[in-house]
């Protein structure tokens, strides 16, 4: 079981680092990094609405398909920091990878910015599995509930969640 947890692992950050290579040389080629302060700002908020609405969306379809929730219930057999990893390769291109892939197709931000946000995305991640007071963790006691990354999507449609966990036990 440990063993298998540690390659699924694996192979998903082998895959994004590959992915976020190929990125990495998209923004060097076709972004224009000489972009206003305010115009790089402005589409940041563009890029993480677009990257909620695509996360929500297909975390969401994940959950109510029933091909896809054979495919997504081992992410939900275990709340470690690596959690956000141990997803088989499909969930992690279409869910992971597609939530940085989709929003690029449609707003132009530089290499120096798409690497602050892939960083502090896996950072984010990583903290909010080690959390027992997170989205996440609320989302694996309430599996209906929380399925956005910054909650945008989670408040319009109805399945956001105040993080009280204390209140649920």
């Amino acid at each position: 079981m440990q063993y298998d947890v540690i390659v699924i692992v694996v192979k998903n950050l082998l895959l994004t680092e590959l992915i976020y290579a190929l990125l990495y040389l998209y923004t060097t080629l076709l972004c224009n990094e000489q972009q206003f302060i305010f115009t790089e700002i402005f589409n940041v908020i563009i890029f993480i609405i677009i990257q909620d609405l695509w996360f929500y969306t297909w975390h969401r379809l994940f959950h109510v398909n029933t091909y896809l929730q054979s495919i997504h219930k081992i992410h939900h057999k275990l709340f470690t920091p690596f959690t956000a990893w141990h997803v088989r390769p499909l969930e992690h291109l279409i869910i992971n990878i597609g939530s940085v892939i989709v929003p690029l197709l449609y707003v132009p931000i530089g290499q120096y910015t798409l690497f602050v946000i892939i960083t502090l995305s896996i950072i984010g991640d990583t903290y909010s599995y080690s959390c027992r007071n997170s989205s996440n963790f609320i989302h694996f006691i309430i599996p209906d509930k929380r399925f956005s990354t910054i909650g945008i999507c989670d408040y319009i449609c109805n399945t956001y969640v105040v993080n009280k966990v204390h209140e649920l036990f």
